[in-house]
């Protein structure tokens, strides 16, 4: 009964524990994957997006628009996300990479963009 209770114990610090620290990742924004992804061997991705819709999502908000936190929900990455998360990304970027990628203090790191299965693609 006992080796059973610390089982069950076990599980669920781990079950909180890892709760607790399910976000601990910042959103940095755009600037931060420029200085990677606006190299020609990269794609220049950082171009493509900011020449497309996402990167003017804001601009087509007009007046109120801009601060009701309805429309930033959509028109912005930085709206749609807990405000004590943001580590550099502005409202006014749109809807930027973290959007879809996540907060980039998670993988902005060499070692982990190298790695093209770790840690958001499957095998």
């Amino acid at each position: 009964m006992k080796l059973k209770n610390l089982i069950i114990l076990l599980g669920l610090a781990v079950l909180f524990s890892t709760a607790a620290t399910a976000q601990t990742y910042k959103y940095i924004g755009a600037a931060k994957c420029k200085m990677c992804h606006n190299k020609p061997d990269k794609g220049e991705q950082f171009k493509v997006w900011e020449a497309g819709p996402h990167a003017k999502a804001m601009e087509a908000l007009q007046g109120d628009e801009k601060n009701d936190p309805t429309c930033l929900k959509c028109h912005s990455t930085a709206g749609s996300v807990d405000s004590g998360l943001l580590a550099g990304l502005k409202a006014d970027e749109g809807v930027s990479c973290e959007s879809c990628h996540g907060p980039g203090s998670h993988y902005k790191s060499a070692a982990i963009m190298k790695n093209k299965k770790w840690p958001f693609q499957k095998e």
